[in-house]
């Protein structure tokens, strides 16, 4: 689990894939999912994600603004809203009950199988952000019906601002390496851009 940091600095679009070391050491994980703000002209984010199936969704992606439309709705309706605006940095929510179905992707999750949800909102404060880039966003999804148990989540708590931190200076490099071929017109710019997990 400790690799976690340094597999972001290593290979940043294969940053969860020590998730499944995770698994051997006992945690029960079955999804997850990080993403954080950043300072790039075109994508308002990036992040990484993570399952225990196979799939055709990317290690990583980008996505785009959240301030309006479909988008923004969206994100009103999430968990991470949700906890900015109730300032709660942890959240466990039970895909068994209807109740927590309310919250946008909850409900997919759900129907993939997964049982319960947990999602952290790890903060940078005042001296460490940067513009919007003030957070690191992720959840993680077990699929065992009793949730991740005590130790598991305990070990989430030690992990994820280890890997916060990670991701965050993964993401200020990789800004660093596209701003300046950015700024002398270099280098182009993909058009499509993806919609908010």
């Amino acid at each position: 689990m400790r690799s976690w940091p340094s597999a972001v600095r290593r290979e940043p679009r294969s940053a969860l894939r020590p998730c499944e070391r995770c698994r051997s050491a006992g945690i029960n994980l079955s999804r997850g999912l990080v993403f954080i703000d950043t300072l790039d002209p075109v994508f308002e984010g990036h992040g990484y994600r993570w399952t225990d199936t196979d799939t055709n969704e990317s290690d990583a992606f980008d996505y785009g603004s959240t301030s309006e439309g479909e988008a923004a709705a969206r994100w009103r309706q999430s968990t991470f809203y949700h906890m900015l605006e109730s300032g709660t940095h942890e959240l466990h929510l039970d895909l068994a009950d209807p109740a927590s179905l309310n919250f946008s992707m909850l409900e997919d999750l759900a129907a993939k199988g997964h049982r319960h949800f947990c999602g952290f909102v790890n903060r940078f404060g005042e001296t460490g952000s940067i513009g919007e880039m003030d957070c690191v966003y992720s959840y993680w999804a077990t699929r065992h019906p009793a949730g991740f148990d005590e130790p598991s989540r305990s070990a989430l708590r030690d992990l994820v601002p280890v890997l916060a931190l990670a991701v965050k200076a993964a993401t200020v490099a990789r800004i660093t390496a596209t701003a300046g071929p950015l700024a002398c017109g270099s280098q182009t710019r993909p058009t499509s851009v993806p919609l908010v997990p």
